[in-house]
């Protein structure tokens, strides 16, 4: 282990890996601080020189989804897919962005690979009931809220007996 009192410790990252990873950081630090361009300028540089950077491309996804810039908001998700196809967060934002889009039979498509991933979420089969609900699919859509409260209800069960 490296501690800080370490004197022979050495950073063997290369100076691409430093500069991408000072860009992340940037990148957090101005989304937090409510400056969406910025972070999104930052992502954009990091793409650039590193398209392989998944976290560079899931991030961009969310901050182009906040800012109502779906179209490519989907394609960053489908770049962050490429490089690590099982993240639940990924495929979950992928299916919430379609659904703000009214693409409900591809939303259907991420959420199912979202709860393939985390079965026990009940968010994402909440909006897999709204989902269904959209395309005309009643009856399951009710088995998916159900499941979804049911989900909603043991999560707040075990979250109450660990107080």
């Amino acid at each position: 282990m490296a501690t800080l009192s370490n004197a022979s410790a050495t950073d063997k990252r290369t100076e691409d890996e430093k500069a991408i990873e000072t860009l992340l950081g940037k990148a957090t630090v101005t989304y937090y601080a409510g400056e969406h361009q910025k972070t999104l300028a930052l992502l954009e540089n990091i793409t650039a020189i590193a398209p392989d950077i998944y976290e560079a491309w899931y991030n961009k996804g969310v901050i182009l989804g906040n800012l109502d810039r779906h179209d490519e908001a989907i394609e960053a998700f489908d770049h962050a897919i490429k490089s690590k196809p099982d993240v639940y967060e990924t495929w979950y934002q992928k299916g919430i962005v379609l659904c703000k889009l009214n693409r409900h039979a591809e939303a259907l498509g991420a959420l199912d690979q979202a709860v393939n991933i985390n079965p026990n979420d009940y968010k994402a089969w909440y909006n897999i009931g709204a989902s269904l609900d959209n395309l005309g699919r009643p009856k399951e859509a009710v088995k998916a809220y159900d499941k979804s409260t049911r989900l909603k209800l043991s999560n707040n069960s075990a979250e109450n007996s660990s107080d």
